[in-house]
């Protein structure tokens, strides 16, 4: 008798240690940028094009299906406050990449979305000091989001 108790308590622990499912909501975390900093070439106090800014995130998705859509939006310490450029803290979207033989299975990686310096000019040229941060999240190809996430804050150098 105490043979079968001691099985039931080892099968009841072993049991109670199953690791957990992620689910089949995408998660997505900030990874780096590169450059480090956000190089902003300005003429007369108006954005100009300048470089690219690399915004890199590590992905993950339980079911594999993340070839929808990357949504990103951009903060800035300082923004435009005589309202001369356009509102560019819209969402700007980027189609996932077909990842086609993962389906079905879990997916860990990287994806980088290019920025260009038309997507970021909401920021107010005339400012010292100034800070870009970004929000992001991920929606998969059965509709699922994942959290919202915030990037760490860089910095804009103006040129």
């Amino acid at each position: 008798m105490k043979k079968i108790l001691m099985f039931a308590a080892v099968c009841s622990v072993l049991a109670a240690c199953k690791k957990e499912s992620s689910g089949t909501k995408p998660s997505l975390s900030f990874a780096s940028y590169d450059p480090s900093v956000y190089f902003a070439s300005t003429a007369a106090g108006v954005p100009q094009n300048g470089y690219n800014f690399n915004v890199t995130f590590n992905i993950a998705d339980a079911d594999g299906d993340i070839n929808d859509t990357l949504g990103i939006r951009a903060h800035y310490k300082s923004k435009d406050i005589n309202n001369t450029l356009p509102d560019t803290t819209a969402w700007i979207y980027a189609q996932m990449p077909d990842i086609g033989a993962n389906k079905g299975h879990s997916v860990k990686g990287q994806v980088t979305i290019a920025l260009q310096s038309i997507d970021i000019i909401g920021f107010n040229p005339t400012s010292t000091n100034d800070s870009i941060w970004f929000s992001a999240y991920v929606r998969d190809a059965a509709g699922h989001f994942s959290d919202t996430v915030l990037t760490a804050k860089t910095a804009i150098i103006k040129e």
